[in-house]
């Protein structure tokens, strides 16, 4: 038996764990990738969805503005009473805020980054 009996297989096994090292590092980088992708699709869809609820939310103020502006005889009454209602609504959106926005949030990034 001679000492080339015994390397080749360590060259061999060597040879594997190359391998599959290499093969890990991919399957790391495609799942980095994928989740990558999915968090800035959604990011950039929200940011979509947040700009068309603006244009739509001030669409409605404007229009309640003249609405309301009609109803009492002065334009700017009705802004006035647009802007408080909005006041309020506000002041209602801060006071529920952790049960709204965070709450709704820290479930979107658990189900982003360990669900399917």
């Amino acid at each position: 038996m001679s000492l080339n009996d015994f390397v080749k297989p360590v060259e061999m096994l060597s040879e594997d764990a190359v391998s599959m090292l290499e093969d890990k590092k991919d399957k790391i980088l495609l799942f980095t990738a994928k989740t990558l992708s999915k968090t800035i699709a959604r990011f950039l869809a929200a940011i979509v969805l947040v700009l068309c609820c603006s244009c739509i939310f001030l669409t409605l103020s404007m229009l309640g503005i003249f609405a309301v502006g009609e109803l009492v005889g002065s334009f700017t009454l009705g802004a006035l009473i647009v802007l408080a209602l909005q006041t309020v609504i506000l002041i209602i959106l801060l006071c529920m805020r952790s049960k709204l926005f965070v709450n709704t949030f820290v479930k979107f990034f658990i189900n982003l980054f360990y669900g399917e």
